[in-house]
């Protein structure tokens, strides 16, 4: 049995002779997989949800874009742009609003036309070619949260923080669909969607008043923003939750 490596970006293909067949076979590595597309805020694979920031990672020796890695840009239309450094991520047949373009990471925004599904295809389009489709779960929410902020915009962490009579402000995605229905690549700067399914928060094991839960203005459509009062009596670096209908997603908190 003999064999040969050949190369055109973004895959390498190896052929190989099968004497005992005569034939002659090809084996193409898989470019992406489905436990290499998960949620930009936790990096956890699994179901995606509408409007959920996912980042998706190539295989080894992959290149899924440019040396040089590119961030957001907007087109003419005010909308953020689905093509990055030459690189298209295609979900469920529709063009994602990319955030994040690098040789190995791609971070795209689920388009919102996947809700109701059951499953979608992702393919990665680099420099005209398509890698491989990988077939991922749809689910209602897939939460994750970026950061939690002081009042004062400041990151919260034990060093930082926020005062027991005062709230904090959490930065996620993953909330689903939303009303009005989300729109592909939009920013969010005078039209603010709250997610349909029901959000709640329990700080310390207890229920945390709401005081919003929708769009964060002036990021891309897909940034959750939940603003949530600190309940009576709780202090220490204590557990937060957020629950986004049967989805939940916990992180810890510093309160004084």
């Amino acid at each position: 049995m003999t064999g040969v490596q050949t190369c055109a970006l973004p895959i390498c293909n190896v052929y190989f002779s099968d004497e005992i067949n005569l034939r002659v076979r090809k084996l193409t590595p898989a470019q992406i997989v489905a436990e290499g597309v998960g949620n930009s805020a936790t990096f956890k694979a699994g179901g995606i949800s509408p409007g959920e920031i996912i980042s998706i990672y190539g295989g080894p020796g992959v290149s899924l874009g440019p040396s040089t890695p590119v961030g957001l840009q907007l087109t003419s239309a005010g909308l953020v742009s689905n093509q990055l450094g030459g690189t298209q991520v295609m979900i469920g047949g529709v063009a994602a609003a990319l955030t994040y373009v690098g040789s190995s990471q791609v971070n795209a925004v689920v388009p919102y036309e996947v809700a109701g599904q059951t499953s979608t295809q992702i393919d990665v389009i680099v420099q005209g070619k398509p890698t491989n489709s990988v077939t991922v779960p749809v689910v209602a929410a897939s939460p994750g949260i970026f950061v939690i902020t002081n009042p004062d915009g400041t990151v919260n962490s034990a060093s930082n923080p926020v005062s027991s009579s005062g709230y904090l402000v959490l930065y996620g995605t993953g909330e689903g669909q939303t009303t009005p229905a989300g729109v592909d690549g939009g920013v969010n700067t005078t039209v603010f969607p709250k997610p349909n399914l029901p959000v709640t928060v329990q700080i310390g094991g207890q229920t945390a008043p709401v005081l919003y839960a929708g769009a964060a203005p002036d990021f891309v459509a897909g940034v959750l923003q939940v603003n949530v009062t600190i309940p009576a009596g709780v202090t220490g670096t204590v557990p937060i939750q957020l629950n986004i209908g049967a989805a939940s997603i916990s992180a810890t908190v510093s309160i004084h």
